[in-house]
């Protein structure tokens, strides 16, 4: 479970990482924290947010509202936990990287074709890219066909993917050149290259072409 804790939360505490790990440990098997596990290859994370008893604790014991539930609001958008922080590694790689992001982006029209929402939108240098957070696992043919051909209209004839591995980005190029041709440019992130104590590269960079 140390994978939960990162230097913020432990320089916003004052707590050591193991005794931090432990209190989340504790605050679960009580119920006041949900976790639904992510991951990217064989480490693990962790959503963490209040559950309703958590909140009510929380009201109780600082006599104010609990700030609104981010996890709850990533996953009621998303697919589930593994796609969430899929996403919210991608936005803080990127932000390494120099980029602003938006992590809700407002739905495009797309002419012709309807709303598109991407799963981030990052800015950088004036270059603007709608970003899809990728895992390589779909189940419906015709709506992989119908957002990526939103997509790369949106993206002016580019796509830019984050994936967790190598491997899944090569599941995804294949998905993509199948339904909108080899002719789309495409640009991967690979979230496990920078995941852990890794220097991320500056601006476009951090993109394999």
């Amino acid at each position: 479970m140390r994978s939960i804790v990162d230097q913020r939360a432990q320089a916003a505490s004052g707590f050591s990482a193991s005794q931090m790990y432990r209190a989340f440990g504790t605050l679960r098997k009580a119920g006041l924290l949900r976790m639904p596990r992510a991951a990217i290859g064989e480490r693990p994370y962790y959503l963490v947010g209040l559950t309703e008893l958590g909140q009510a604790a929380y009201r109780w014991y600082f006599r104010r509202e609990p700030v609104p539930q981010e996890s709850d609001k990533l996953l009621a958008l998303h697919q589930n936990a593994h796609h969430a922080f899929l996403i919210l590694e991608t936005e803080r790689q990127l932000k390494a990287a120099g980029f602003e992001v938006i992590r809700y982006p407002v739905p495009l029209q797309v002419e012709g074709l309807g709303e598109y929402r991407p799963d981030l939108e990052a800015v950088y240098d004036g270059q603007r890219l709608y970003v899809e957070a990728e895992r390589g696992t779909y189940k419906n043919p015709q709506d992989r066909v119908l957002k990526w051909q939103k997509a790369v209209k949106a993206g002016h004839g580019e796509l830019w993917i984050s994936v967790p591995r190598k491997h899944e980005g090569e599941r995804v190029l294949s998905d993509v050149r199948k339904h909108v041709g080899a002719s789309v440019k495409i640009h991967l992130l690979v979230v496990e290259d920078y995941i852990v104590g890794r220097t991320v590269p500056t601006g476009l960079r951090v993109w394999r072409d």
